[in-house]
């Protein structure tokens, strides 16, 4: 298969909006067809930077295993049902969530800031000079990312009389609406539920292959006030930079948004039959990343070019992105096939081979935070597929096969952008928190 001729017919280049975050794995289903437009491998071949693309599709020249020289780093996915990265993770006593917000300019230089929150401590530093857009409408602040502002000037003219600077801490909570769920809080509302699973896995994932892992740092700001930063401090603040940050993302397949726990259940209950439930989860928009693509996509990256890309996970509607770092494969059986048995096995048109392969696929998993970050075996987590490639006469892989449920929803990898305002301060603790 030759990746380049078909780049121009195929928009490589989309801007990754997944901040739903991370959720549990549902249902899969089992489905047999050639990749589509969506997962051609070529959509995560070429390289923007040198504009030249990498990926080979023979199956005689894609290494059986991998693993990155580099293994991407853990940490928390900032669940917004904890307040994203206002979260005191460190707090011995008190309230980790609902707690008073400071003085960041003058702050009481008493306060133990090992402590505070990662929104809190960059607001220190910076002295409540870092600030996000919020806008209010309707008499509602709203939090949007900083490069969604001039979208929303389609909708709104006037938007620009409506954009509010606030802390990072007090985005936060703007953000998450997570002082709506304390039953202590003025602004508490019994209705109001945040799904566990929401967070910042969709620039988390990124951050732990793109970033080195930092370790802690103490800093005196201008005021005379040290503040303190663990590990995990430095990883929310870099998670939160690339999801303030557009970058180029390259991504495969497409996103499946919806319930299959619900689908079960509707099913189990009469409501739907098991024609209707299997029809839903095999619908175009959940059909998943294609078995033979997935495996060019991982040789590639993780063997042959050394370079991680995120998976997720899950098959429905909720997001579990994860750093993949490694994978071990072995092949079960090879068959010949005449156009005959190819067309019967609906495989893609120029079959010749079919191959049997179960790959064991690692990725880095969510911890618990760390002051000084490290090694954590509970960061290491494997997903095992069985799936049939396709070849053509050439020994290239052009389609496949899923043989087990599971597999991955999509595939999708970005670049790293340049720190600038208000993450400049960022840029030079993430330095010393390397040396």
């Amino acid at each position: 298969m030759n990746l380049k001729g078909i780049l121009k017919s195929i928009p490589i280049l989309v801007y990754l909006s997944l901040s739903v975050g991370c959720g549990p794995a549902g249902e899969e289903s089992l489905l047999k067809e050639a990749w589509n437009r969506k997962n051609d491998p070529a959509i995560m071949d070429i390289d923007y930077i040198t504009k030249t693309q990498a990926y080979t599709a023979d199956f005689s020249k894609l290494p059986l295993t991998g693993e990155l020289t580099q293994k991407p780093w853990s940490g928390d996915y900032w669940p917004t049902h904890k307040g994203g990265i206002a979260f005191r993770w460190n707090q011995k006593n008190g309230d980790p969530i609902g707690y008073p917000m400071l003085r960041y300019r003058n702050p009481d230089r008493n306060i133990v800031t090992q402590e505070l929150s990662p929104a809190e401590k960059y607001d220190i530093l910076t002295a409540g000079k870092a600030r996000l857009p919020v806008v209010e409408i309707n008499g509602r602040l709203r939090a949007y990312q900083m490069h969604e502002i001039k979208r929303l000037e389609k909708f709104y003219p006037d938007i620009q009389s409506k954009i509010k600077k606030v802390s990072f801490t007090r985005y936060e909570r703007i953000r998450t609406n997570v002082l709506k769920t304390i039953p202590e809080h003025p602004k508490y509302d019994e209705n109001y539920e945040i799904p566990t699973w929401e967070g910042l896995c969709h620039s988390w994932a990124p951050a732990t292959i793109l970033f080195q892992e930092p370790k802690p740092v103490t800093v005196k700001t201008k005021s005379g006030v040290v503040v303190d930063f663990g590990s995990s401090d430095l990883k929310a603040l870099l998670t939160y930079f690339l999801h303030h940050t557009p970058a180029q993302t390259q991504f495969l397949g497409g996103r499946c948004n919806k319930d299959f726990s619900d689908l079960q259940s509707r099913k189990n209950a009469g409501k739907i039959t098991a024609e209707e439930y299997k029809a839903e989860i095999n619908s175009s928009e959940c059909r998943d990343t294609n078995a033979g693509a997935f495996h060019i996509v991982l040789t590639n990256q993780i063997a042959l070019m050394n370079q991680g890309f995120i998976v997720d996970i899950t098959r429905d509607a909720e997001v579990w992105n994860q750093g993949v770092y490694q994978y071990n494969s072995q092949i079960e059986k090879e068959r010949l096939v005449d156009a005959t048995e190819a067309k019967a096995a609906n495989a893609a048109s120029g079959t010749v081979k079919i191959v049997t392969v179960s790959t064991q696929m690692y990725y880095v998993n969510e911890v618990d935070h760390s002051w000084q970050g490290g090694n954590d075996p509970e960061a290491e987590a494997i997903k095992y597929y069985r799936y049939n490639l396709e070849l053509n006469a050439k020994g290239e892989i052009i389609g496949g096969e899923w043989l087990t449920r599971k597999r991955p929803d999509f595939l999708w990898k970005q670049t790293l952008p340049a720190f600038a305002r208000p993450f400049r301060a960022l840029k030079k603790l993430y330095e010393r928190s390397i040396r």
